[in-house]
């Protein structure tokens, strides 16, 4: 019979374990998350929140997946007061083997946010050992995000392994001011789906907390 000790050990990853961190996407797999970001922009206290389920579709080309968003309506503060909403009902997005949209409309919509809090599923798609740091520079038509990743272990969720990746990267929009962003995130060492992430951004117009938790965890 395993002891605790032991029963602890085997679902925490070692110093020594490599993981591959790719995304392994199929047709049909779902996950659920909930998003939040609030802070100080240009003196006025806001924030932001969504919930969406995401459904994996067809691969139109070679590393590249159509994402269906089940979405509900945004809700949004300022200064501590409710402010209409926009509704994102059923809509695409293509993402790709790393986790990351293919394009961002910097609209300051549901859409756009949902997009920003992809990013945070990001993966190197390469095979990484705890504890070691890893770059990437992800460049794409709307977008590019590049920056530093460290891997770390992590406590079971659920019974299950976890692995934790650390990350400073840079966030350019295209013709819009670029953001430092620091995140950390926990996964699902199995399925590589994310389970929760928080981090901060830092940008022209404030400093802004962000917060995403997959709802079925």
């Amino acid at each position: 019979m395993l002891t605790a000790t032991a029963l602890i050990a085997a679902t925490v990853l070692a110093p020594a374990d490599k993981i591959d961190l790719t995304h392994t996407y199929k047709k049909g797999d779902k996950a659920a998350f909930a998003f939040e970001i609030k802070g100080d922009e240009n003196g006025q206290d806001v924030g932001m929140s969504i919930e969406w389920q995401r459904t994996v579709g067809n691969s139109p080309r070679k590393g590249v997946y159509d994402i269906k968003v089940d979405a509900s309506e945004m809700q949004m503060f300022m200064n501590g007061q409710e402010m209409p909403g926009e509704a994102l009902g059923v809509q695409a997005m293509e993402i790709d083997g790393h986790g990351l949209p293919t394009n961002i409309a910097m609209d300051g919509g549901p859409s756009m946010l949902i997009s920003i809090a992809q990013m945070f599923t990001f993966l190197p798609s390469k095979t990484v050992e705890i504890g070691e740091k890893f770059e990437f520079n992800q460049k794409y038509d709307t977008y590019s995000l590049k920056g530093k990743g460290t891997l770390k272990s992590a406590k079971a969720v659920n019974g299950s392994p976890a692995f934790q990746i650390k990350y400073s990267c840079e966030f350019m929009p295209g013709e819009e001011d670029p953001a430092t962003i620091d995140f950390t995130a926990v996964f699902d060492a199995k399925s590589k789906v994310l389970l929760e992430a928080k981090g901060e951004a830092d940008t022209d117009d404030g400093v802004f907390h962000m917060q995403i938790k997959n709802k079925k965890k």
